[in-house]
């Protein structure tokens, strides 16, 4: 890119307009680079949630697949994920809150169902499923043996 910056301030510096002509080629050229660069496509779900939890996209990181479940869990949405995220989570991430008393949580991000959670176990794993750093809940109280409890639930699979 600096070999055409130099090649337009080259040919720019031409005294004489007969020379110009020299430089319109170029000029087409970057002006054509410039503009392909921000193409406007439709936002995704899965993007304005990243975008509101600051999550970079990493699906395949944790694919829905017990890969990453060491031992095996016996921890069920009935047994643990239910009372779990009633009891972290649903203050903004359910189905019956207006979008308004959400604090800003997506309105497609429900956690009052399995069928709600399940679909963003990723995301969930990316942004909760850490022992520090932990983005979610933003208050960040979820004593450690619950935290732990919820990776290994989320890679085990989140089992129903």
């Amino acid at each position: 890119m600096k070999v055409i910056h130099n090649r337009i301030k080259w040919n720019l510096n031409f005294h004489s307009c007969d020379n110009f002509h020299k430089s319109v080629p170029i000029l087409v050229m970057c002006l054509i680079l410039l503009t392909s660069c921000g193409r406007n496509e439709p936002v995704t779900e899965d993007a304005k949630v990243e975008e509101i939890y600051d999550v970079p996209n990493k699906k395949s990181e944790y694919p829905a697949t017990t890969s990453d479940c060491e031992n095996g869990t016996t921890l069920s949405w009935v047994s643990f994920g239910s009372s779990f995220f009633d009891r972290y989570c649903t203050s903004c991430h359910s189905s019956s809150l207006e979008e308004s008393l959400r604090s800003g949580a997506p309105t497609t991000s429900n956690f009052d169902s399995y069928g709600g959670m399940i679909k963003l176990r990723s995301q969930i794993l990316l942004t909760a499923g850490t022992l520090t750093g932990a983005k979610m809940p933003p208050t960040n109280t979820v004593p450690l043996e619950e935290r732990k409890a919820l990776i290994e639930y989320l890679k085990c699979g989140a089992p129903e």
